[in-house]
């Protein structure tokens, strides 16, 4: 019970966070706002041309912009910035000094930071919806939905596990600016935030199948879709719980050679 309430507090620590920085995270929505209306209009005007855009009808791409909004939300929360500028800065002693997980204390606190994003992100949508009367498409299917869920779930532990390691570069490379915004780029083009990966040629889909980026929001949305055979289900669950066990044990690894060569300076 003591392990619940002391990273109950650090989620409320992140809540909080978000509403004392409430005008950088206006913008945060209002920048996802503009990206979607970008999106929708370049692909209506492709549209207008053609029936079909990457394997995509007009109401699917339309769907595709909304979920990968939606699921930026909830997944994409860089702790990992935090987490290197506290190496750097040294605060990430008094962590060190208390029996409370590194890790789970950026997880705990993403958490509470995505429990505000997602809420607006719905607001965000339905306004989206209301200007533009863009039509969705509802999955009936109730296992493609719990299955799509439920790798929204791994998705979200893929993406954590993914950005503390890189964050943990910062022992090395002061703040590690070059790594993180060298993953955010990589992640949010190969994950299929602004576009569906079917968008690269065959060869090199089937190249991104073996990358861990997809898995934290195209093949999810993919699945949600019914794009995906029993088997390929199967497969992503699997391939995406593989990259959480590598990304983990890179992870543990990186952090134990980390506080071996850290000097505890700082604040």
């Amino acid at each position: 019970m003591h392990f619940f309430r002391v990273y109950l507090k650090v989620i409320k620590l992140g809540w909080e966070r978000v509403l004392l920085f409430r005008m950088n995270f206006l913008m945060e929505q209002l920048r996802s706002l503009i990206l979607m209306f970008s999106l929708y209009y370049l692909y209506a005007s492709l549209f207008r041309t053609q029936g079909n855009l990457f394997g995509f009808d007009s109401v699917k791409i339309s769907t595709y912009i909304i979920l990968s909004s939606i699921v930026a939300n909830f997944v994409f929360n860089y702790q990992m910035h935090a987490l290197a500028d506290s190496i750097a800065d040294g605060k990430i002693n008094s962590l060190l000094l208390k029996p409370i997980s590194i890790f789970w204390y950026h997880l705990a606190r993403g958490v509470g930071e995505r429990i505000i994003e997602l809420g607006t992100s719905f607001v965000t949508v339905a306004l989206f919806l209301i200007i533009t009367r863009a039509p969705f498409f509802l999955q009936h299917s109730p296992t493609l939905f719990v299955c799509f869920v439920l790798l929204l779930m791994l998705a979200t532990a893929l993406f954590a596990v993914m950005e503390s390691t890189v964050g943990l570069l910062a022992f090395w490379l002061l703040r590690a600016h070059g790594p993180r915004f060298l993953f955010q780029t990589f992640l949010e083009v190969l994950s299929g935030k602004f576009f569906p990966l079917t968008i690269f040629p065959a060869f090199f889909v089937q190249i991104l199948k073996f990358l861990p980026f997809g898995y934290v929001l195209y093949f999810p949305i993919s699945v949600y879709f019914g794009l995906a055979t029993p088997k390929e289900i199967g497969s992503t669950f699997g391939i995406t719980i593989l990259w959480i066990s590598t990304m983990s044990l890179l992870y543990v690894y990186i952090l134990k050679r980390g506080l071996k060569v850290y000097g505890a300076y700082g604040s």
